[in-house]
């Protein structure tokens, strides 16, 4: 509802979060790097960019610091401070360092992975996507076996066989009288792929 003409805006809400903050920060300050994985999570900005970058910065670096910090939130919580209160080059050069320092390859290949993902942010242009494909080439040749290895794979098939204009890869399997089928075998005819599933 617009407020009436002379009437102040109502002010925006705080995030239901803000109650927290105080609390989670002291748990923080204290030495607690679950805590301060929730403060980056949930990171109060204040009206200085330059001192929130930093004070971001410095609570990224007590948790890298502490050997006994769970990892495994880091790469998306960094992903996403790529935007702000960071910036895309600063966002890749931390998931650089935590690809270095994490022990789990999962928590290891997300944060190759999404180190990757920063570069979608920029303006497209055909050297970008070259550089991002080799980057993914990198994450899914590096971490096979992994979640994002694997969503890195997906990411270079998708570019070199899925593109508009190009032969489809074969498909291989039954039809529904159980008989053996291939794509190929319809190649010339005007075919209908419906893809479906449970997810």
């Amino acid at each position: 509802m617009k407020p009436k003409e002379g009437e102040a805006r109502p002010a925006f809400p705080d995030p239901p979060y803000a109650a927290f903050w105080p609390d989670f920060d002291g748990f923080a300050t204290a030495g607690s790097s679950r805590a301060q994985v929730w403060c980056l999570q949930h990171f109060m900005a204040g009206d200085d960019p330059a001192e929130n970058r930093a004070d971001y910065l410095r609570r990224v670096q007590t948790i890298f610091d502490d050997p006994k910090a769970d990892l495994t939130a880091m790469p998306r919580v960094l992903y996403r401070a790529s935007r702000s209160p960071l910036d895309k080059d600063a966002g890749r050069e931390l998931l650089a360092s935590l690809v270095k320092i994490a022990k789990k390859p999962e928590v290891v290949a997300e944060a190759a992975y999404m180190r990757v993902e920063v570069l979608r942010e920029r303006e497209a242009s055909d050297e970008l996507l070259a550089r991002m494909m080799d980057e993914y080439r990198a994450v899914a040749k590096a971490h096979p076996k992994t979640r994002y290895g694997k969503r890195a794979g997906g990411k270079v098939f998708k570019h070199d066989h899925l593109q508009i204009g190009m032969v489809a890869p074969d498909i291989v399997g039954k039809d529904v009288d159980g008989n053996p089928m291939k794509l190929s075998d319809f190649r010339g005819k005007v075919t209908v792929i419906d893809f479906w599933g449970f997810w």
